[in-house]
């Protein structure tokens, strides 16, 4: 029992370096070679372990929880001396290495006794990416939730999350349990966790379209990133199609061009839903998606009239809609001074004049002039005099 406790303990050290571990192994991978040595005899030691040592972890988690909110609730008033709970807690020293190198241990093992405890081990934040990869051989009787709940509370880094979203479709999550999930789901990292799965299972079975139609106005960047992927995935439609339309007028650069590329992708017209370079907005996608008659397009093609690096497929599609008499189109041209300020600057002054004498009545005209005269007047460059010593 003395030489189990020592190789538990050496699980913690995963570091290798020079002296004794020249051959660039750890004290961590010498004591998983002495320990499948050992074989089955370990197993319990180690999921006893392992156990009680993610039960003080969810215990201190708790108590902290606690006294934070104890000392929140005093800093209010003020009143009384001040809790000392976060203090006590001051000097807690983490042990998660040792839970990494019990499930490392665990899975080099193999046993199904594990199985439980890896599980658990799935709701600890410094456990979850070797616990589901060790899932992936020992087999667990239902680890789908819990898989879930480790995925949620992973950073998103792409390597860790995929392979969590991986083991739980082997595992046969359903788009079921993962849209009920994500609509709970109040964490953004969570949120955008919960529907890159749903896009990943998207991409291996059935997924109905309204999972991710659900999504397209969602307030974090990088859940609509997972919506237009999820939409190169489902059956192709009118609908998904005039959702990646709207969706490339987005906000945010990055979801414009990952929707232009989803659209091109389904249209059998790209490669890749990551091309970014193949993907700029053009004239015809404009003029798509503004006859839509969607009632989201007409403030976001206005917006990108405003703001957008390249705005001249804007002007452009909105001026031939105009002249074939599309009157929304010269009203979202001169709606606000977007154009006034287009028709000012040097490198857009042709196409937004153009437009503009196309779409301009009277009182248009004499507004623009008052917006003109209201420009600041570009200073002249003073000299400068150096005296001469």
């Amino acid at each position: 029992m003395a030489e189990l406790n020592e190789l538990i303990e050496n699980l913690a050290n995963w570091r290798t370096g020079g002296g004794d571990w020249a051959d660039g192994s750890s004290l961590r991978d010498g004591a998983i070679t002495r320990l499948k040595e050992i074989g089955p005899d370990a197993v319990p030691v180690l999921v006893t372990r392992l156990q009680q040592l993610l039960d003080d972890r969810a215990d201190y988690l708790a108590r902290f929880t606690a006294a934070e909110a104890e000392f929140d609730a005093w800093r209010v008033d003020y009143v009384g001396d001040q809790p000392t709970g976060l203090l006590e807690l001051r000097g807690y020293r983490d042990p998660y290495e040792l839970r990494q190198g019990l499930v490392e241990a665990l899975h080099a093992l193999g046993d199904e006794r594990a199985a439980p405890v890896l599980v658990a081990a799935l709701r600890d934040q410094a456990c979850v990416a070797n616990a589901a990869r060790a899932l992936r051989d020992i087999r667990a009787a239902d680890p789908v939730d819990a898989l879930m709940d480790g995925l949620v509370i992973t950073d998103r880094n792409g390597t860790m999350t995929n392979e969590i979203a991986a083991v739980a479709i082997e595992y046969g999550v359903t788009p079921r349990q993962v849209i009920a999930r994500f609509d709970v789901e109040e964490t953004e990292q969570g949120r955008v966790n919960l529907l890159e799965l749903l896009a990943d299972l998207a991409a291996e079975r059935e997924v109905p379209a309204t999972a991710f139609l659900a999504a397209v106005d969602d307030d974090i960047e990088e859940v609509r990133w997972a919506v237009t992927r999820g939409l190169t995935h489902v059956a192709a439609s009118p609908e998904t199609e005039a959702t990646l339309l709207v969706m490339a007028l987005d906000q945010e650069s990055s979801v414009r061009w990952r929707a232009i590329s989803a659209l091109r992708q389904i249209r059998g017209s790209g490669t890749s839903v990551w091309d970014y370079h193949n993907s700029p907005l053009t004239e015809d996608l404009v003029r798509e998606a503004f006859l839509l008659q969607d009632e989201r397009v007409d403030g976001r093609i206005r917006a990108r009239l405003a703001d957008l690096r390249d705005p001249i497929p804007v002007v452009r599609a909105l001026h031939s809609l105009a002249a074939d008499g599309a009157s929304r189109a010269g009203a979202a041209l001169l709606s606000g001074t977007a154009l006034f300020r287009l028709m000012l600057t040097d490198e857009t002054a042709e196409a937004a004049k153009a437009a503009f004498d196309t779409v301009a009545t009277p009182a248009d005209v004499t507004r623009f002039e008052e917006f003109r005269s209201a420009q600041p007047k570009p200073q002249p460059k003073r000299r400068r005099w150096f005296r001469r010593r």
